[in-house]
């Protein structure tokens, strides 16, 4: 089976407005590369020269090739691409840069990634290219517990022939997983200074209900966070308070409110000023009907009353990829496009583009030829879109083990399994087709895996 899947964006607003707390519930640490059939992105600048990203995938459907290029003159040249490499699960391998210069690629950089049997990242190392050979540079290395978490990183860096630690992030975690405890250090003078540290709790629904944090690099800072929940698990209320001359003083508050399918509709934020809270900003968002943003919009309280600042708008094709977004700034009236470049995430954590404006190709996807790959599944879903339940259909005479490898991701590669996943039972009706309660999950587009094969399906 072809398939065609799902790119897109959140857009990062130079407004902060969220808590401060570092919460993560699933902190399995992967390379995910989840495959996309993006054929070309082009990227329009504010302040630089407008860019033109190409790709080029294996026989998996996964990156191997990227090409950047720059507009001169209106001509697109060659200005850098990276070559990616991967291993049978997907994961990826190495990274490598290259720059374009008179007329001949040089190498610039490169990461060499290695994982656990889990496919849990355990190193990543960065060698620079200077005076015609391959210099250490960073390296980062990772300690999981049990259920995959990440107990401790270690960053290091190498000086005159050895390895020298920089800083180190350890965690704690409840039964289910949650981040109750985060401690970050450096490492000076020979020895581990901590420099931050905070402390999570939870309710019985794995919601986060309060947080502390501390900062001890160069003027001490703590917060204090609180959080209030509807009776759907949905955040409506998070309160942030400062440490202040030794006595805690209210900063800010942020009040949530959804639509009917429980998306995030609007977020007002509050501050408090001389004894009282006070309207600061607000931001706005729109959905089409299976959970893609078509708009996001910033104002600001100001005289009295809201004002426009900042908005963001997307469209996408019929399949629901992504083809255009922009970025634009309320001007004397009326919209104008940005004053200064945006950051557009793909897939989150993966790769930003930074412009006012975007617009992404697809290629077709009858040129990816999954079924050429060996020892992969037939793999289809229905019904999808699926507001209660996934059958998947892997084939009858499927290896049983695989079904112990069935993973589901949002689109920004965070795993989001269902829990009650021992409805994996074969249907009596027909060999090979497996059920999903998937109820729970929040409405959008999703990625399941099962063994190395990726398929999509939108919860409604």
């Amino acid at each position: 089976m072809k398939r065609l899947l799902v790119l897109n964006l959140i857009i990062l607003f130079t407004i902060s407005t969220s808590s401060f707390a570092q919460v993560q519930k699933y902190k399995k640490n992967q390379i995910l590369n989840i495959p996309e059939d993006i054929s070309t992105v082009l990227v329009y600048k504010v302040n630089g020269i407008d860019q033109r990203f190409s790709y080029s995938y294996n026989s998996n459907g996964f990156v191997v090739n990227e090409l950047c290029e720059q507009l001169n003159n209106g001509i697109w040249e060659n200005y850098e691409k990276n070559s990616y490499t991967y291993d049978s699960k997907g994961n990826k391998l190495s990274t490598l840069n290259e720059t374009y210069i008179d007329n001949s690629w040089i190498p610039s950089y490169k990461y060499s990634y290695s994982y656990d049997s889990k496919g849990n990242l355990l190193t990543e190392l960065l060698e620079n290219y200077t005076n015609n050979s391959w210099v250490n540079s960073n390296r980062k290395s990772y300690i999981y517990n049990t259920k995959d978490k990440i107990l401790e990183d270690l960053s290091e860096v190498y000086v005159n022939g050895d390895w020298v630690f920089i800083n180190k992030n350890t965690n704690t975690y409840d039964n289910n997983g949650n981040l109750i405890i985060y401690i970050s250090e450096k490492f000076k003078e020979g020895q581990w200074v901590v420099f931050s540290k905070g402390t999570n709790t939870f309710d019985k629904n794995d919601n986060l209900y309060e947080s502390y944090g501390y900062y001890y690099d160069n003027v001490n800072k703590a917060y204090h966070s609180t959080y209030l929940y509807d009776t759907n698990g949905k955040r409506i209320k998070g309160t942030t308070e400062i440490l202040y001359n030794s006595k805690w003083e209210l900063y800010n508050r942020n009040t949530y409110s959804y639509d009917l399918k429980g998306n995030v509709k609007i977020e007002l934020v509050e501050k408090f000023v001389f004894d009282q809270w006070e309207n600061s900003s607000r931001y706005t968002t729109n959905y089409d009907t299976i959970g893609n943003k078509i708009s996001y919009s910033g104002e600001v309280f100001k005289d009295n009353q809201w004002q426009n600042e900042k908005r963001f708008s997307y469209n996408y094709n019929n399949n629901g990829n992504l083809l255009k977004g922009i970025s634009e700034d309320f001007k004397n009236g009326s919209w104008i496009n940005s004053k200064y470049d945006a950051f557009f995430y793909v897939n989150e954590k993966y790769k930003i583009f930074i412009g006012f404006k975007i617009e992404i190709t697809y290629k077709d996807p009858t040129s990816i030829n999954i079924d050429a790959v060996p020892n992969q599944l037939s793999l289809s879903i229905s019904p999808n879109p699926a507001s209660d339940y996934i059958i998947i259909n892997v084939g009858a005479g499927s290896k049983p083990a695989l079904m112990d490898e069935i993973e589901i991701f949002n689109i920004f590669g965070e795993k989001t399994t269902p829990s009650n996943l021992s409805g994996l039972t074969p249907l009596i009706a027909k060999e090979g087709n497996f059920k999903i309660d998937v109820s729970n999950l929040s409405p959008g587009v999703y990625f399941i895996r099962i063994g190395d094969r990726f398929e999509k399906f939108i919860k409604l």
